[in-house]
């Protein structure tokens, strides 16, 4: 199982890289299809690995990148942020989505 556990976290790895450290978690119409190809593996292994390390499907995943993202550059706002603007720059296909999930997420 030790061989497995390594290999998740391979995966993992590759998965957050791709997401998050090439900033692709901006792309609003990012699959997970589009993710597993991107790391090399099958979307039901990236699938596997998401619920074994993180326990968390990919959406999730996804939303709490966008997110987190989108917290830290409202932090960051100096004055009156531009909503619309940080909705797109974290990968939120509308306005309307990135309110409701800030809302679930933070309760503001």
């Amino acid at each position: 199982m030790r061989g497995a556990n390594l290999e998740y976290e391979n995966v993992w790895r590759a998965v957050r890289e791709y997401v998050e450290g090439e900033r692709n978690y901006r792309n609003p119409k990012l699959t997970a299809a589009m993710v597993a190809e991107a790391v090399g593996v099958s979307r039901t292994s990236l699938t596997k690995v998401l619920k074994e390390v993180r326990q968390v499907t990919f959406l999730q995943y996804l939303d709490n990148v966008r997110i987190r993202r989108a917290h830290h550059a409202l932090t960051m706002c100096k004055g009156v942020p531009d909503m619309e603007h940080i909705a797109f720059l974290c990968g939120f296909g509308s306005v309307r989505t990135f309110k409701e999930k800030y809302n679930k997420t933070y309760g503001i």
